[in-house]
């Protein structure tokens, strides 16, 4: 069982030692997390099948939602991350789909399937059109 530490996110100051923000929200293990270009934002992804967009300043958070059910038998989004412009959000997940969401309206933009088996990483591309996606197949995708 997860002690309610276990589901904190902790930004901490390196210098001084101590946690600067605590963000609570999720209900299992926070496996990525990815600050917005400017710095104002946090994206995390989770073990509990959501990925969630927290404000820095005032620990605000909302849930990106996903308009289709997802259908596996280890719901897992893996890994998130923000575009280098801070357009968009893409993450990753177990059942082989790496989803983006567009930052302005929050809403799901694009479905793509990853083509491999337990996709576990997402990444921009430099110039930001473009993702890589990495799995337990061990292939990369882009």
């Amino acid at each position: 069982m997860l002690s309610p530490v276990d589901l904190v996110i902790q930004i901490w100051e390196i210098n001084k030692t101590y946690v600067r923000n605590a963000f609570k929200g999720h209900t299992r293990w926070v496996l990525s997390l990815d600050f917005s270009p400017n710095g104002r934002l946090l994206v995390s992804a989770s073990d509990d099948n959501t990925v969630r967009l927290w404000n820095i300043r005032d620990g605000a958070t909302r849930i990106l939602i996903e308009d289709i059910p997802m259908c596996v038998d280890e719901p897992r989004y893996c890994s998130a991350v923000f575009s280098p412009d801070g357009r968009y959000i893409a993450a990753c997940h177990y059942d082989g789909m790496v989803r983006v969401w567009g930052m302005r309206t929050g809403q799901l933009s694009r479905r793509v399937p990853a083509r491999g088996h337990w996709v576990t990483d997402v990444a921009f591309m430099p110039d930001g059109k473009g993702l890589i996606s990495g799995s337990f197949d061990r292939t990369l995708r882009y």
